[in-house]
């Protein structure tokens, strides 16, 4: 259980606000390219007729041309970030990083495109090597501890736009610790769980929408663990590894894949730094046979999607849905420690976690004791807390069940530990009354 406390915390850090003043953005010459600073930037057109983007910030803007790149973080300084934040609704730019340039730290870097056009590539990490200069060297002595461009949490969201490539991690030598990338819509030509190169511990992508040539778990450099979940979108060729191509030769230690819906023309193995060992049980595929037209997966475990059920959690009119193989079960202890935990964390939010629930009455309770074998709802019951100046009257008021915002729900499933049986989160929705 103490694996799924660390869990929670480490998806909990990821939606704390930022606390650490910013710096104003500057702009560099010699690597075309501004630097936020962590100061929240918004990228829109141009008015003007020339190729290229106008960046704004509260208090001020700056005009660029097509061949410059926006970096969320600074450049070449040893202070860290606690965040940075790009949305690029229009425009035409070269590169965005969400980190920033070689030597650089960022706590949590947030990238959202709604639009525009990228030519290089965008990347929820660092870059150690853009623009090859000198001002960072030396690099680093091998270990991915030491590496000079660093962000901690890199959460990339693609809502339209065209772009050559979209990473998760970063570039060079770069060290991104935890990905979350988020494809609902756009035309990628090359989409990559980890970074470009460098270093990325673990990348998680969920594909809803949009067109993609190639999408892999890993590129160059070395990344630990990748959890890939396709909903929707149109690909072409899915590599559960690294492309079958010459300059791809990252290695990668784990792998889950997860192919719902959509349209995938050719599902592969792929490579990791080498052809993948047969038989490796660190790699795992399942597939929807409806959904792919031709597969060719030696040397993996697979699995066709029939082996495996759809969870979700209700709480009102919010849900959340997670994959998970049949038969999958929880003991009566790892729940209500769960439980336990969960108030911990709500503690100061006036709502208390009651429990799981087979109906939105909360009359009967979810039994995870016994194997989940077909598709499945569990209800999700909160208190209010009622504190001690409300009236006699307020107090016997009709119960209701307050709803839970949407990061409560990905921390109750985050906490639930179903990782580790090979659950995965395949969608978050707001519930239409009609399907109560």
């Amino acid at each position: 259980m103490k694996k799924k406390l660390l869990f929670l915390m480490a998806a909990f850090a990821l939606f704390v606000p930022s606390v650490l003043a910013a710096e104003e953005p500057t702009y560099d010459e010699s690597t075309k390219a501004l630097f936020a600073n962590g100061t929240p930037v918004t990228i829109e057109d141009r008015t003007d007729g020339i190729a290229g983007a106008l960046v704004k910030w509260n208090g001020g803007e700056k005009l660029l041309t097509a061949d410059n790149s926006v970096f969320g973080g600074s450049h070449d300084s040893a202070t860290k970030l606690d965040s940075t934040s790009i949305t690029m609704n229009g425009g035409t730019l070269n590169n965005i990083f969400g980190g920033g340039l070689h030597k650089s730290y960022v706590g949590t870097s947030t990238v959202v495109i709604n639009g525009g056009t990228i030519k290089g590539g965008v990347q929820g990490g660092g870059a150690s090597s853009y623009a090859k200069t000198t001002c960072h060297r030396p690099w680093y002595d091998g270990d991915r501890a030491n590496a000079p461009t660093v962000v901690d949490n890199a959460i990339v969201t693609i809502n339209g736009g065209k772009f050559y490539n979209v990473y998760g991690g970063g570039e060079g030598i770069s060290y991104t610790k935890n990905v979350i990338l988020v494809i609902n819509d756009g035309e990628i030509a090359y989409l990559t769980n980890g970074g470009s190169n460098g270093f990325t511990d673990n990348g998680k992508l969920e594909v809803n929408g949009g067109t993609i040539g190639v999408m892999q778990s890993v590129n160059r450099g070395d990344t630990k663990a990748t959890e890939t979940t396709v909903n929707g979108g149109a690909i072409k060729n899915l590599y559960a590894g690294g492309e079958d191509d010459s300059t791809v030769n990252g290695t990668i230690s784990k792998v889950v894949l997860y192919v719902l819906g959509g349209n995938v023309d050719k599902l592969y193995t792929g490579k990791a730094g080498k052809h993948i060992a047969t038989e490796n049980d660190d790699f795992t595929v399942v597939y929807n046979e409806e959904v792919v037209k031709n597969v060719s997966l030696d040397g993996i475990k697979e699995e066709n999607v029939n082996t495996t059920v759809t969870l979700t959690f209700e709480n009102g009119d919010n849900g959340e849905s997670v994959v998970i193989p049949k038969g999958t079960t929880l003991t009566k202890e790892e729940i209500q420690e769960l439980i336990d935990e969960l108030n911990e964390t709500l503690k100061d939010s006036n709502m208390k976690f009651v429990g799981f629930f087979k109906d939105s009455k909360f009359t009967t309770a979810f039994d995870f004791t016994k194997p989940i074998n077909e598709d499945t709802t569990v209800f999700i019951k909160l208190e209010e807390v009622k504190n001690n100046t409300e009236t006699k009257n307020d107090s016997k008021s009709e119960e209701k069940n307050p709803k839970t915002s949407d990061m409560n729900l990905a921390l109750i499933l985050a906490s639930l530990g179903l990782a580790s049986t090979g659950a995965v989160l395949v969608s978050r929705k707001k519930l239409a009354k009609t399907n109560r």
